[in-house]
């Protein structure tokens, strides 16, 4: 028993002393001399969605921290996943396990004895129809696929991918530049302003299961290894230097809008590339920045953004393009993290944010709450853990009064 003792005084003063001497070491260092930009924390993403890289690093961290009971009560309790979701930012796929109940209630809707046209309307309502999951980063999106197959045994829909030769600009255009032509000219296809180097050219996947050899747009990147070479040669699309909607931007092809139309007046039907029904096949995937995507106004009911604002380069950008694919009476579901209530704790955030954005591509010290008020995004319910780092937030998307007034009367008319 005395040993017992001497070991646990033992392994308790050795813990606190290595717990106060990394404490003082961090408040000692001085803070990296470096900058990350963005093209180097999404090629940090690629790399890190090899082999499902970033989930596996970092899922006993969201234990402990309880991540994982946060997102399973955005997802389960708050019951506001319904119609079409759309989840942005998506990761490499370590989410799926949220979606089992929502899906099994897709693949098998529940029965109301003796139940009226309402019953039946309010079932069909409350029904997820479809999960797309988003993200810019194409690795990241091949890992998703993969995870899908293997826990559902079919390979998801993937949207039609950016054209990026109609994506293509010439730096020398400005913004004013591209209003000015948009507005005078009703010809399809307008560029934008776009910074970075040219890219050569390289393999771009199409809709489907196609492959095209094309001239990739300057701004585009690929994905390196961690040593800086060139590895999988996977197409992170640029993102135009912009203010319009993803509807408004030159992003698809004239048969990739084609192909999207389709698919969103499909609804329900999902019908898969082949023409045989999709009735149990939930989930679809699509390579789109949150700061633009092609999805028509008001096409989902429930927009969901876990750890995303703290990843994009424009983030209040990206709360105005979920604002704009979400239903009035839909839902903005966020769980993010960034800055807190204590000065202390916003400094260390603040001290590590270049070294944390090179490690695993986020900035975790940004402020979220600006960003929603920026928005224009209304917060109807909130939660805050971790000294308030992180934000659990159930918000209502932002209209102007016209959209509404559009929207009111496009439901009238059915």
């Amino acid at each position: 028993m005395a040993i017992l003792s001497r070991v646990i005084v033992f392994t308790s003063c050795a813990t606190t002393f290595v717990g106060t001497a990394y404490v003082v070491g961090l408040a000692l260092s001085p803070p990296p001399s470096y900058a990350v930009s963005d093209r180097q924390r999404i090629e940090r993403y690629n790399v890190l969605s090899i082999e499902s890289a970033y989930d596996k690093k970092t899922r006993s961290q969201e234990f402990l921290l309880g991540i994982s009971r946060l997102r399973r009560r955005l997802l389960w309790d708050e019951g506001l996943l319904r119609g079409r979701v759309l989840e942005v930012g998506a990761g490499c796929g370590g989410v799926l396990s949220y979606y089992d109940a929502v899906v099994s209630s897709a693949s098998d809707p529940p029965t109301v004895n003796g139940s009226t046209e309402e019953d039946h309307a309010a079932i069909k309502q409350n029904t997820v129809t479809e999960v797309v999951l988003c993200d810019r980063s194409p690795g990241m999106i091949q890992s998703t696929a993969e995870q899908v197959y293997r826990r559902y045994g079919y390979q998801p829909y993937r949207y039609p991918d950016y054209d990026l030769v109609e994506m293509q600009v010439d730096t020398r255009t400005s913004v004013d530049e591209y209003k000015e032509n948009t507005a005078a000219s009703e010809m399809p296809g307008r560029r934008s302003v776009m910074e970075g180097p040219p890219v050569e050219t390289q393999q771009l996947r199409e809709c489907g299961t196609g492959v095209t050899e094309t001239t990739l747009a300057k701004g585009c990147l690929t994905a390196e290894d961690g040593n800086g070479a060139q590895g999988t040669k996977e197409l992170v699309p640029p993102i135009l230097s912009s203010a319009f909607s993803g509807t408004t931007l030159p992003l698809l092809s004239e048969s990739g809008l084609t192909e999207l139309k389709k698919r969103e007046s499909e609804g329900e039907k999902r019908i898969l590339h082949d023409g045989s029904a999709a009735k149990n096949q939930t989930f679809s995937v699509a390579n789109y920045a949150a700061e633009q995507m092609p999805f028509s106004d008001n096409s989902f009911d429930t927009v969901v953004d876990m750890f995303g604002l703290c990843s994009y380069d424009d983030p209040v950008r990206a709360l105005r393009e979920m604002s704009r694919v979400c239903k009035p009476d839909g839902h903005l579901l966020l769980l993010e993290h960034g800055k807190g209530h204590w000065s202390r704790v916003n400094n260390y955030l603040d001290k590590w944010a270049p070294r944390h954005a090179k490690m695993w591509g986020c900035w975790w010290n940004r402020d979220i709450q600006r960003y929603l008020r920026l928005a224009g995004i209304t917060i109807i319910k909130k939660d805050e853990r971790h000294f308030g780092t992180t934000h659990y937030i159930v918000a209502r998307p932002f209209k102007m009064m016209d959209e509404l007034e559009d929207y009111r009367s496009s439901l009238s008319e059915l």
